[in-house]
């Protein structure tokens, strides 16, 4: 080493310069031995004194961080358990309602004499007596004094009642149509159209007409007399699809849940429909059931047997043989053949006879 650097001969990186001597510059070996100086000056410094300041604000940080969110986790584990297992809720005891006030209990003793009315005058006394002792006539007051009305066949009273419960700034709904139609069957004395001037009445108010709407016209036209009618709005129901009287693809024709006029005018219709469909069909579904008790309904109710044994009169009326299913009770089977010889005698046109292959 030259005069000139041996007060770098202290360095650890003296070495490098003496395995390079004759080759570099004295200024490049000064550089080299100054840099290695500094990284062994701090390696030895981060030894023996630990890290720098911000370095150790930084670790302490972290730590305390993590520290907070055991803390917090051991927190949520105590408070909010981890979900059960599915299974039945356990049993709470029922919450215990409010004592009824004096106005709701006045107007419940209203509705119980209502209901045992005979006469719509009764029942629109009542509602008279009601408004006196300033308590507003709710609508299931209406609906009872229309039931009574109905039961009465009161038509008058009952048309007079929707216009009061406008008055009382109520709006009529379905329930209070259907009773009103109700009032006004055969025999009351009400115009021929009063159940179609309802029904049209609803639909000018924006309510859709239901199957029990269709149901409720079809049965005044029927106690009438006027089957046009009651065909046209059958028709009309039908084609709309509130009136589902074909299940399972056409071959359930379903009939319990309508009243024994109607059902009866249902099958007809049907019977005569698919039995003209049937004349000249090579293909297709031809066998029917007619149900005439829900599926689910206990067997040897009373009544339950009334449709069953008028829908084989109307068979036995058409000529046509049905069968009730043994295992089934209310499920009366019809063959093709016998719509398909029906509907040939409807149409005056002799019945094709079949050939079986051998």
């Amino acid at each position: 080493i030259s005069g000139n650097d041996r007060k770098f001969s202290h360095f650890p990186g003296r070495h490098l310069m003496t395995s390079v001597e004759g080759r570099v510059s004295s200024t490049t070996l000064r550089l080299w031995g100054v840099t290695l100086a500094v990284v062994v000056f701090q390696a030895q410094h981060w030894a023996f004194c630990g890290p720098r300041q911000e370095d150790a604000t930084e670790q302490r940080s972290v730590s305390r961080d993590a520290s907070f969110n055991f803390q917090r986790l051991r927190n949520l584990k105590k408070t909010r358990p981890f979900p059960k297992p599915a299974g039945p809720p356990a049993w709470q005891p029922p919450k215990r309602a409010p004592p009824p006030t004096a106005e709701e209990v006045m107007t419940m003793e209203f509705l119980e004499k209502m209901n045992l009315c005979e006469e719509a005058s009764d029942a629109r006394k009542l509602l008279r007596e009601m408004r006196e002792k300033d308590l507003p006539p709710v609508m299931y007051a209406y609906h009872s004094a229309l039931a009574v009305c109905a039961n009465a066949t009161a038509w008058q009273d009952a048309k007079e009642l929707l216009q009061e419960m406008e008055k009382d700034r109520l709006t009529p709904d379905h329930t209070a149509y259907h009773y009103t139609m109700d009032a006004g069957r055969g025999g009351s004395g009400a115009p021929v159209d009063f159940a179609e001037g309802l029904f049209k009445e609803m639909q000018m108010r924006g309510m859709m007409p239901t199957s029990d709407s269709y149901t409720k016209v079809i049965l005044a036209y029927l106690q009438q007399g006027n089957e046009g009618a009651a065909t046209t709005f059958f028709r009309e129901a039908v084609r709309q699809g509130l009136l589902q009287i074909w299940t399972n693809g056409g071959v359930f024709l379903q009939l319990y849940d309508y009243p024994t006029e109607v059902a009866v005018f249902i099958l007809r219709l049907a019977i005569t429909d698919r039995a003209n469909e049937l004349v000249g069909r090579k293909a297709g579904k031809r066998t029917i059931h007619v149900l005439t008790r829900q599926p689910e309904m206990p067997r040897n109710l009373p009544g339950q047997g009334l449709l069953e044994s008028t829908v084989m009169a109307v068979l036995a009326e058409f000529g046509i043989k049905g069968r009730v299913e043994p295992s089934d009770f209310g499920r009366i089977r019809i063959r093709g053949e016998e719509l398909e010889r029906f509907g040939c005698e409807l149409q005056g046109v002799p019945m094709k006879k079949k050939v079986r292959a051998r």
